[in-house]
């Protein structure tokens, strides 16, 4: 499999949507399904199936130049936890933590007279946002035994839905499974009763890990993941007693930004109940709240995590994982020209390719490097390209790291994409060039390819790291102007009528009457739909007349079809037998 270039790929969403609603809702003549792919192959504001496109910045975390080792030296990691998790390959131990998850590891290693401590921890998607509440609950379940008179569960991590506890479980597991001394569950409605039952379907986990009800009920684990739904259920549940008791220490809420107006309110009441069956107060618990889009300043989040875990405010922490900003290890190089979009966007089809299926570099390749030297002694001296395939060794991807890195423009466009949480590329484009046009647009995209791709290393971010967000929906109704003279360029109008558009009751060009389209699912003939209003004599779309004052019509496009002519005055919609007006003709489909 060839590496994805996500830019290409939602061009080619947009085509295949396009060509899968025509064939879906074909009509015969040429002309007006022309006329209607143009449409939904447009702008999302315009009929588009697929909305316009959004640039979010995906730089990593800051670092704390912390890591497990140095922690564990300090006292605030276990050394036999930290070589477990090196030995076996599940975190290295020389690793440089994110600061929220330094942080996060400091502030549930501090020991407070007052009781423990409530986190609010918001990080980016792909942060390490799980890291900074799992470090800190298995430094403290590893390094203090369980006590000896409790009972139930030790940790909870509630989920909104099944997938992400089936996720969660998946992750957690991966890191305890060549250990024995700390044990976990997932519990949903697709948990198996019996041993025999999860055999049967083939889960056959080391002995860290519950496979049944009947399995956890007889040995309660540690640490417990499910979902605030079937907490619910296990509360109610005289079987699922042995989960709750003295023991419990860490509870956790991922996703935290779901749990908004009655359904928080909801989970603040599930966990007093949780507290009151496990006979614990707040303070004795560790409460984590983690989220990636979980808005608002420090004080209104400690606010919020403060009245969800009924603790006080002063004892509530908010942790938020900030972005690195971009990094570049040379100066940069002006260009004898500045670059420009026209010209750039000529490139726009130039393939990039330089990691494979295994995620390691492509081989060696002169001959792309040589066709990317093309486009970027647009935005570099010749020397400078030189001095960049002399330092990449013929990679790709290093290449174009080495060059990028110099070009003062791609630097403008990392500065922008991190300035700000979400640009439309309109936006983007007009603050990179100074103009928004298609060219600048082009130029943009290609830019942001070449930057998404040019990387020192396989393992590390690439220059610009980035995510791109866009909607596809269904296609829609589309109507048509009865303005014969209407405005609108050529290229819009169909049917010796005005502009075929999406659905509105007035045309967007000359704002004469419209009526929507409709097709004869048999053979594709098209016609327009229209209501007769008896009391003004207008024809109308519908949308907002009386059912009672009204009478439907199909409006036939041809005079082939035509059983009674009309005349329509576009402007106000009032039609006549024989006067001055555009003519059409109701009739249903002749043939069918």
């Amino acid at each position: 499999m060839a590496q994805l270039d996500a830019l290409r790929l939602i061009e080619e969403i947009r085509n295949r949507a396009v060509s899968l609603a025509i064939s879906e809702n074909y009509i015969r003549d040429p002309e007006v399904a022309s006329r209607i792919g143009n449409i939904w192959a447009g702008p999302a504001g315009s009929g588009g199936l697929v909305s316009d496109l959004w640039i979010q910045g995906a730089f990593p975390s800051k670092q704390s130049g912390t890591s497990l080792k140095s922690l564990a030296a300090q006292g605030l990691f276990p050394p036999d936890l930290m070589h477990y998790l090196h030995q076996h390959n599940k975190f290295p131990a020389d690793r440089v933590l994110f600061e929220h998850q330094h942080e996060a590891l400091r502030a549930c290693s501090i020991k407070e007279p007052s009781g423990r401590p409530s986190l609010v921890v918001t990080a980016g998607t792909g942060a390490g946002k799980t890291e900074a509440f799992l470090l800190p609950i298995l430094a403290g379940l590893w390094s203090q035994p369980r006590a000896r008179n409790s009972a139930g569960m030790r940790c909870l991590i509630l989920y909104p839905m099944n997938a992400l506890v089936t996720d969660q479980v998946t992750r957690l597991y991966e890191l305890l499974d060549e250990q024995d001394k700390l044990s976990l569950f997932h519990f949903t409605s697709e948990t198996p009763e019996t041993d025999w039952n999860a055999k049967s379907r083939g889960d056959l986990w080391k002995s860290c890990r519950r496979r049944s009800r009947e399995s956890a009920r007889a040995s309660i684990p540690d640490i417990v993941i499910t979902n605030y739904s079937m907490l619910e259920y296990m509360l109610c549940r005289p079987q699922d007693k042995g989960f709750f008791g003295s023991a419990l220490e860490y509870v956790v809420l991922d996703e935290a930004h779901l749990y908004t107006a009655t359904l928080a309110a909801e989970i603040t009441l599930l966990l007093r109940r949780l507290r009151d069956r496990c006979g614990v107060a707040p303070e004795q618990i560790t409460h984590i709240a983690t989220s990636a889009t979980l808005g608002g300043t420090s004080e209104e989040l400690r606010k919020f995590a403060s009245t969800m875990f009924a603790g006080p405010t002063s004892s509530t922490g908010v942790i938020e994982g900030k972005k690195a900003p971009p990094q570049f290890d040379v100066p940069a190089v002006t260009h004898d020209s500045p670059p420009d979009p026209s010209v750039l966007s000529q490139f726009s089809d130039v393939k990039i390719s330089t990691l494979t299926a295994d995620g390691s570099f492509t081989p060696d390749d002169s001959k792309a490097i040589g066709e990317l030297s093309q486009l970027l002694n647009n935005l570099l001296p010749s020397e400078s390209l030189s001095a960049a395939r002399d330092q990449s060794g013929q990679v790709v991807a290093g290449f174009l790291k080495c060059a990028l890195e110099q070009v003062p423009l791609v630097r403008k466009l990392a500065a922008l994409i991190y300035s700000q949480d979400l640009w439309s590329l309109q936006h983007l484009s007009s603050e990179l060039w100074g103009q928004c046009s298609e060219t600048s647009e082009q130029a943009t995209i290609l830019l942001l390819r070449l930057a998404a791709a040019a990387r020192s290393r396989p393992e590390v971010s690439p220059l610009i790291p980035h995510r791109l967000h866009c909607l596809v929906r269904a296609a829609e109704g589309l109507a048509i102007c009865l303005n014969q003279a209407c405005t609108a360029p050529s290229p819009w109008k169909a049917g010796g009528l005005g502009a075929i558009q999406a659905a509105r009751d007035r045309c967007v060009a000359c704002n004469s009457i419209t009526l929507p389209i409709l097709r004869c699912k048999a053979c594709g003939q098209w016609a327009m739909a229209g209501f007769e209003n008896q009391e003004t004599e207008e024809m109308e779309s519908g949308l907002l007349v009386d059912a009672l004052k009204r009478r439907y019509y199909l409006i036939a496009s041809n005079a082939n079809m035509a059983l009674t002519p009309v005349f329509v005055n576009p402007e106000t919609g009032r039609y006549f037998g024989q006067r001055q007006g555009t003519l059409l003709y109701r009739a249903p489909c002749p043939e069918h």
